[in-house]
């Protein structure tokens, strides 16, 4: 039985960790070597920079796993799992989705699918209220990820986040221009 009140307690996954140590970038390879093989549909293995961005992601889910179990062992993290929600992400929606399917499948980690309810007032006017799914580490993933040497206490040692990504376009501010009548006048 879920106790309602701990998914609203749940911590926002980032994805924005990367393995900053040994210790940290043998556990991403490891992480995403046993995902990998839990993946069935998965005809052609990844290979170059297609493996390396896949084992930053595996590593930046687990790191916000282990972050959100420093709290409470059985902390729920939540994540919106529409696509456009991981534009410009430092994980991508399908290395994401990927991990996360391999990782129930493997029961390293539980999911809570989100939803979304709508409520029409019958006068046009249309809300709506939901919650995104949650995702929490099970035990097997704790044991997994101590056997490579990273604990909740040990996490931050080991992954540190990410700067963002800056824009490609420099933001320009310029004056404002006020119309008098057929001339304009700069601000």
């Amino acid at each position: 039985m879920i106790d309602w009140s701990s998914l609203d307690n749940a911590r926002r996954m980032s994805l924005d960790q990367a393995p900053v140590t040994d210790t940290g970038r043998a556990f991403c390879e490891a992480f995403a070597a046993a995902l990998a093989a839990l993946e069935a549909e998965r005809k052609y293995q990844r290979r170059g920079e297609r493996k390396r961005r896949f084992e930053l992601a595996a590593g930046a889910v687990a790191a916000d796993l282990l972050k959100a179990a420093q709290t409470a062992a059985a902390r729920w993290s939540y994540r919106s799992l529409m696509a456009v929600r991981f534009t410009g992400a430092p994980v991508s929606y399908a290395d994401f989705t990927s991990v996360v399917d391999a990782a129930g499948v493997g029961g390293f980690v539980e999911r809570h699918k989100g939803h979304y309810q709508r409520f029409d007032f019958g006068d046009g006017v249309v809300a709506g209220t939901g919650k995104v799914t949650r995702f929490r580490a099970l035990p097997a993933f704790m044991t997994f990820a101590a056997e490579h040497g990273l604990t909740p206490e040990s996490i931050d040692e080991h992954f540190n986040r990410q700067a963002p990504k800056l824009p490609k376009q420099v933001l320009v501010l310029r004056g404002i221009v006020i119309e008098a009548g057929p001339q304009q006048v700069q601000g």
